[in-house]
């Protein structure tokens, strides 16, 4: 199939009115737990929006997924955000692309599979169990948690044990934390520079 013949047969991306200068960076803000759902549930899992200059298209349904990130990922090249993220991940399947990039994910495959995500689901677990007790407890005495805190507390412990098969503690998964957000905040401006 020729590239004249795809363009012809491709179905045209819904783009979602926005602002001039904003594009959809307003509604993004106003509901951003629910504005990606909604917007992809009015346009069948496929929509495009604006966040100031930068267009974005959001896939929202796993056949689209595949179809842009396996099937036909050689027409999709990774765009400058990244491009960027290699400087935090180095030289990751978020950052890479074209040979490099199918040598890398074929070499991880074996990792996906079913017994081997069983040992990921135990170590989740393991985690997860102490987590929900201590939530328990706290709910009951303080009345609420403090979710982006207990996210990435949890996020660094399973990445800890998943990977790096240790259990880090409070204080080191506290300075890992730091570190990760200290380099996503330094991604962040780099992304958004002019």
């Amino acid at each position: 199939m020729t590239l004249s013949h795809r363009a012809q047969t491709a179905r045209p991306v819904p783009m979602l009115e926005g602002r001039a200068l904003l594009g959809n960076l307003r509604d993004m803000a106003a509901a951003s737990h629910t504005f990606p759902a909604q917007a992809l549930a009015a346009h069948g899992g496929i929509v495009g929006m604006r966040a100031g200059p930068r267009r974005i298209v959001a896939l929202g349904r796993p056949d689209y997924a595949r179809h842009v990130l396996v099937t036909h990922h050689e027409r999709y090249p990774r765009g400058r955000i990244n491009r960027n993220l290699g400087t935090v991940i180095g030289d990751g399947l978020l950052a890479t692309e074209g040979a490099f990039w199918l040598a890398r994910r074929r070499r991880i495959q074996p990792a996906f599979r079913p017994e081997r995500l069983q040992t990921l689901v135990r170590s989740v677990n393991r985690v997860m169990d102490p987590v929900l007790d201590a939530w328990t407890d706290t709910a009951r005495t303080q009345g609420g948690i403090d979710a982006m805190r207990e996210a990435k507390r949890i996020a660094m412990r399973v990445i800890g044990r998943a990977l790096l098969s240790l259990d880090i503690d409070t204080g080191s998964a506290g300075a890992f934390a730091a570190a990760v957000d200290a380099s996503l905040i330094q991604l962040v401006r780099r992304n958004w520079s002019l």
